[in-house]
């Protein structure tokens, strides 16, 4: 999932004549991954100018690491401000605005071996990188 803020300030009073089931912002990206906003966005959900808004939406299975943003208008992309957009590690080494990493949604043990081993079932998403290192326990 994935949190969007945003202030349309004036945006909202140019926007009109939008259908019942359209929103004032046409989409939002991550790199190039549309956020799917069905299941947090109905027509009945509303935006004010002027103050912060938040909307929720789910981002598909995407390489872990920094990534950029964009949001699309009815009236043209939206503007970054980076003092509140930018985002960056305590020694300012990793600064980003989005920063995808794995989520893991169940561990599943089985019957371990008499050696005292044991094989996990992780589940979640985000796996697809090829640089996730897991350790359990320290090993």
């Amino acid at each position: 999932m994935a949190e969007v803020w945003f202030d349309p300030k004036s945006v909202l009073s140019l926007i009109n004549e939008l259908e019942s089931d359209e929103k004032p912002f046409i989409n939002s990206k991550i790199d190039d991954s549309l956020l799917d906003f069905s299941e947090t966005v109905d027509q009945e959900t509303s935006y004010t100018g002027w103050v912060q808004n938040r909307v929720i939406g789910q981002v598909g299975d995407m390489p872990n690491g920094n990534h950029d943003f964009r949001m699309a208008w009815e009236t043209g992309f939206s503007l970054l401000v980076n003092e509140s957009s930018v985002h960056c590690n305590f020694d300012q080494s990793d600064c980003y605005s989005v920063k995808t990493v794995p989520v893991i949604k169940a561990i599943s043990g089985h019957e371990g071996f008499t050696t005292g081993k044991q094989n996990l079932t992780v589940t979640g998403h985000g796996f697809s990188s090829g640089n996730i290192q897991a350790s359990i326990d320290g090993q």
